[in-house]
């Protein structure tokens, strides 16, 4: 094998694209950005014990290629999912219309699975007929 066909063979693509937000990452490195984490977790404590009906305006991550971000925010996702908090990822980079593209974001997010077969719009609906006091119709 030549030094052309060795290099073919091996797989550079060892970053975490932004799709793989949605699945729980097969590691973890909980000393990765601790510091930001806590706080994270910690506002994630906050959101899932505050009975205010206000929702949270969002957390922009920011960073270098590399850094560890996607990372970060498929444990959040998870973090939040465990607390029984729905997580809506908006994609901001290279944005054209600001509403358009948290629309997209929102309705992504929705149709993203939470355990099993369940997606994030079942559990928001089964939430929304509990709130309204809806029972079941069969």
């Amino acid at each position: 094998m030549n030094e052309i066909q060795v290099l073919r063979s091996i797989s550079f693509d060892w970053t975490m694209h932004l799709t793989s937000v949605w699945t729980d990452p097969p590691f973890d490195v909980p000393d990765l950005h601790a510091q930001f984490r806590s706080e994270l977790e910690w506002k994630l404590d906050q959101l899932a014990a505050s009975t205010d009906s206000t929702s949270p305006l969002g957390w922009v991550m920011m960073g270098s290629g590399g850094t560890g971000k996607t990372h970060l925010l498929s444990v959040l996702r998870r973090q939040a999912r465990e607390r029984g908090i729905g997580f809506v990822l908006v994609d901001m980079t290279d944005v054209h219309d600001f509403w358009a593209t948290v629309l997209q974001g929102f309705t992504t997010s929705l149709q993203q699975p939470v355990e099993g077969e369940r997606f994030q719009h079942h559990v928001l609906l089964e939430r929304l007929f509990e709130a309204l006091n809806v029972k079941d119709a069969a």
